[in-house]
C-alpha cells in the first residue's frame, strides 16, 4: 500500500496492517515533523519543552515538572483534575478527597459511612450541586432469608434513625423473624 509521507510528501510502502498507523517514510522524518514545543508552567510560569510524542501522551500537561503539579494542585481546594477519573478533588491535611463526597457530608452534617457512595444523578462528575447528587447505600446482608434482609433493613432504619411504626403486619414480621 503506498501512502505520503506527512513531513517530506515523498510517496513510501507499508503492509496493509501498518496502513492506518504510518504517518512518515523514516524516523528521521518523524522526528524533524515532531519538533519541541516550548510551553509555560501553570504553576511557576517558567519555560519548559516537550516534543511532540510526549505532548500527545500527556496533553493535560501544563506543568514542568512534578513538584509544580504536586504544589499547584495542593493550593488549588477545588481542582477538576482528571486524575481521579473526572471527578473534581478536595486536598485536606495531605490527602485527596473527592468534592462530591464533601458537599454531601456538609449537606448531611455527618461524616458518610463506609457502606455509602454518593451518586451524579446526571452522570456529570464535575457536577456536585447538592440538586445532582444522591446518597446511596451498598451495604447488604450476606444471607438471602427474607428474616435476614428484614433484619437488615431494620437495623439500617436505626441506623438513619426513622421512627418505625409497625401496624398489622407487624404480627408477620414477627412471624418470618421467629419472635
Amino acid at each position: 500500500m503506498k501512502l505520503r509521507c506527512l513531513h517530506c510528501k515523498s510517496v513510501f510502502s507499508v503492509t496493509r496492517d501498518r496502513a492506518e498507523t504510518a504517518k512518515y517514510c523514516s524516523k528521521a522524518c518523524m522526528n524533524e515533523h515532531r519538533a519541541p514545543l516550548k510551553l509555560t508552567c501553570k504553576k511557576c510560569g517558567g519555560q519548559y519543552v516537550r516534543h511532540g510524542s510526549e505532548f500527545r501522551l500527556h496533553k493535560e500537561s501544563v506543568f514542568c515538572s512534578r513538584a509544580c503539579r504536586t504544589a499547584y494542585r495542593r493550593e488549588t481546594p477545588f481542582s477538576a483534575n482528571s486524575g481521579s477519573r473526572g471527578y473534581k478533588v478536595k486536598h485536606i491535611g495531605g490527602k485527596q478527597i473527592k468534592e462530591h463526597r464533601v458537599v454531601m457530608e456538609q449537606f448531611l452534617g455527618r461524616e458518610l459511612f463506609p457502606h455509602e457512595t454518593v451518586h451524579h444523578k446526571n452522570g456529570d462528575r464535575g457536577d456536585n450541586r447538592v440538586q445532582n447528587l444522591e446518597l446511596w447505600s451498598k451495604s447488604q446482608p450476606y444471607g438471602q432469608r427474607v428474616s435476614d434482609k428484614i433484619g437488615h433493613a431494620v437495623g439500617m432504619l436505626k441506623q438513619y434513625g426513622v421512627e418505625m411504626r409497625f401496624n398489622h403486619l407487624d404480627v408477620a414480621a414477627g412471624i418470618v423473624l421467629g419472635g
